[in-house]
């Protein structure tokens, strides 16, 4: 089974994502949180009944996205991408070139991490590893907080070097325990 996530732009309200879902013909499952561990969830499955939907608020990102779950996920998708307002992945890596204010720069890392797909993706990788040097404090632990979405071992030596060296002790702690906890799911493995 693979999962992709979507995320969704601020203009897409959730009213319109719920019509999308009937107009598609989905099934809804059900609502779930928010909750202190969960983030507030709505679940379809498509009429194949071989794909689901999660339409996820993620408050720690402060962002909105659909993960699509399946064996053959593209068709929905082409049907989420055409069908709404979402961010391509062009969208956020300029967005990542562009912002200029501090908490923009910040959500921009946080949709880099809603994109960041499980298989390795260079492009991404060093987007995220340009973040981690960043000087602003807030960039560097966006992008160590960005990296458990991604589950990519290539960011251990990154993770080891701010946990040793950084010169903002919130961000050594962070970074310490972010790759103890990759290390300890093997790097999101035992999650798939």
């Amino acid at each position: 089974m693979r999962d992709v996530r979507i995320v969704i732009k601020p203009s897409a309200e959730e009213e319109d994502i719920t019509a999308f879902a009937a107009r598609q013909g989905w099934h809804f499952v059900e609502e779930l949180g928010p909750t202190e561990q969960q983030p507030y969830q709505k679940i379809w499955t498509v009429p194949d009944h071989q794909t689901s939907v999660y339409y996820i608020e993620d408050f720690i990102l402060n962002i909105r996205y659909f993960v699509v779950a399946g064996d053959q996920p593209q068709p929905v998708i082409d049907q989420i991408q055409s069908g709404l307002e979402v961010y391509s992945r062009a969208d956020v890596l300029e967005l990542v070139e562009t912002s200029r204010e501090l908490n923009r720069r910040v959500l921009a890392i946080h949709r880099v991490a809603g994109i960041a797909p499980h298989e390795f993706d260079q492009e991404i990788f060093d987007c995220l590893q340009r973040a981690m040097r960043d000087p602003e404090v807030d960039m560097r632990r966006a992008a160590i907080f960005a990296t458990t979405y991604a589950h990519w071992p290539e960011f251990q030596a990154s993770l080891e070097r701010l946990q040793a060296s950084d010169d903002d002790p919130s961000v050594r702690e962070l970074a310490e325990h972010v790759l103890a906890s990759q290390l300890r799911h093997d790097w999101g493995r035992d999650q798939r």
